[in-house]
């Protein structure tokens, strides 16, 4: 599969236009889904109190503790006031993968596996 990128100058909406041959529709679908990916955000309190808006493509992994939901990024920590069970179902369906009932890594941050921990690819060691 080959991607050309087109620029639109008249378009200033958020869409994404993806051609494709009909051989390669399947192929598409994933393009589709990984982009939706990268767009979806989520709502989170950083450590100054402040409510952001973060890419879940940023997020290194997610830990549910003393009914406390904290997302890590690469060098970010922030707390989510969300419940547990809809975190859980959004990153399920996502490209995580969930090491333990608390646990939810993002599979691209993945640099190593072991039968004891994971190394993810700023250097933090998770274990299993």
């Amino acid at each position: 599969m080959n991607f050309d990128f087109l620029e639109d100058m008249d378009n200033d909406d958020k869409e994404i236009e993806i051609q494709y041959h009909p051989q390669n529709q399947e192929d598409a679908l994933r393009l589709k889904k990984f982009i939706e990916y990268q767009m979806q955000t989520i709502d989170v309190v950083d450590e100054n109190n402040q409510i952001k808006k973060i890419r879940l493509a940023m997020i290194y992994y997610v830990h549910y503790h003393q009914q406390k939901i904290t997302i890590y990024g690469k060098n970010e920590t922030y707390l989510c006031y969300q419940f547990w069970d809809s975190i859980s179902n959004l990153f399920e369906n996502l490209y995580f993968v969930e090491v333990r009932k608390d646990i939810f890594i993002n599979h691209y941050h993945i640099k190593d596996i072991q039968s004891e921990y994971i190394v993810l690819d700023n250097g933090q060691i998770l274990s299993i």
